[in-house]
C-alpha cells in the first residue's frame, strides 16, 4: 500500500470514529432531555402552612370576631329556647351583658310565650333594666328577633318549646333551625354544635363556613366535608360553637362589608 493510500484510510477511520462519538453524545443528550424531572415532595398541609400556624391563624381570627360579633360561650341554661335567645342576645354585645339580658327574660316573665306577647319596646327595657333611650336603641333589633323567633316556633308548633329539639337527628336539627328567619343559619349551626354536646368533633358545618375559611387560608378546600375535618383538627373543641356562629356569620357577608380587620385574614 502506497503511502497515500494508508494516509487515506486513516483519515477515513478518524472521521468515523467522530461521526460516533458525537451520535453518542447526542443519544445520551437526547435521553437527558426526555427524562421527567423529579417530582417535588407534596405538602403535609394545605397550602403549605404547617398546621400551628394555621392554628394561631385560626384563634387570632376568632379573637378579631368575637369583638366584631359578639363573644360566644357555652354557659350552663336551662332549655333549648335558651340557647337560641342567648345566641342572638351576645350579638353585639358581651357575654355577661347577653347573660344578663337572658337571666332578666326568665325572672320577669311567667314563660316564653308571655316574652311572645310583649312588644320589643317592652323586651328591651325589661332586659336592660333602663329607659335610657340611646341603650335601648341598640337593644331594640335584638329584643325584635327574639320576639319574632319565639313566635314563629309557636305559630309552627302552638308552643313554645324548642326542647322537642333534642330527640330529633341532627339533620332535622338543622333543617327547623335554619327555618327560623330570626335565629341566623349561623346561629341554627352553632345551637346544632352546643346541643350536641360532643367536644370530640366538629358536627355539620354549613357552605358559609367551608367557603369563608378557604378564603382566609385555614382550608384547603371548601368542600363541606373536607373542611369540617380540617377545621375541627385546627379548632380547640371549646370553640366549636364560637367557630360555627363566627365563621358562618362571616361567610354570610358580602367580602365589601368585611371591617378592615377581618380582611387582613384574607388568603
Amino acid at each position: 500500500m502506497t503511502a497515500v493510500a494508508k494516509a487515506a484510510k486513516k483519515a477515513t477511520k478518524k472521521t468515523s470514529k467522530k461521526k460516533t462519538t458525537a451520535s453518542k453524545k447526542k443519544t445520551t443528550s437526547t435521553k437527558a432531555s426526555s427524562a421527567k424531572p423529579a417530582a417535588k415532595p407534596k405538602s403535609k398541609v394545605p397550602g403549605g402552612t404547617s398546621v400551628a400556624a394555621r392554628k394561631r391563624r385560626l384563634a387570632s381570627l376568632l379573637e378579631r370576631l368575637d369583638k366584631s360579633f359578639g363573644e360566644v360561650q357555652t354557659p350552663e341554661l336551662e332549655d333549648v329556647m335558651e340557647h337560641a335567645i342567648y345566641l342572638i342576645l351576645r350579638e353585639g354585645a358581651s357575654h355577661s351583658t347577653a347573660i344578663k339580658a337572658l337571666a332578666s327574660l326568665r325572672d320577669d316573665f311567667v314563660d316564653w310565650n308571655e316574652v311572645r306577647a310583649s312588644t320589643p319596646s317592652e323586651l328591651g327595657r325589661m332586659m336592660l333594666g333602663t329607659n335610657r333611650a340611646s341603650s335601648l336603641r341598640k337593644m331594640y333589633p335584638r329584643a325584635e328577633r327574639i320576639k319574632e323567633m319565639i313566635d314563629q316556633v309557636y305559630n309552627d308548633r302552638n308552643d313554645t318549646d324548642l326542647d322537642f329539639l333534642t330527640e330529633l337527628k341532627m339533620k332535622e336539627q338543622i333543617e327547623f333551625l335554619e327555618d327560623l328567619d330570626d335565629l341566623g343559619i349561623h346561629n341554627a349551626y352553632a345551637m346544632v354544635q352546643w346541643m350536641s354536646g360532643d367536644t370530640s368533633k366538629l358536627v355539620a358545618i354549613s357552605s358559609e363556613v367551608a367557603n369563608v375559611a378557604k378564603m382566609v387560608g385555614l382550608t384547603e378546600s371548601a368542600a363541606v366535608t373536607k373542611a369540617k375535618k380540617e377545621l375541627g383538627d385546627l379548632c380547640p373543641p371549646e370553640r366549636y360553637v364560637a367557630l360555627q356562629a363566627h365563621l358562618g356569620q362571616l361567610g354570610d357577608l358580602d367580602e365589601d362589608d368585611w371591617t378592615p380587620s377581618m380582611k387582613e385574614f384574607l388568603a
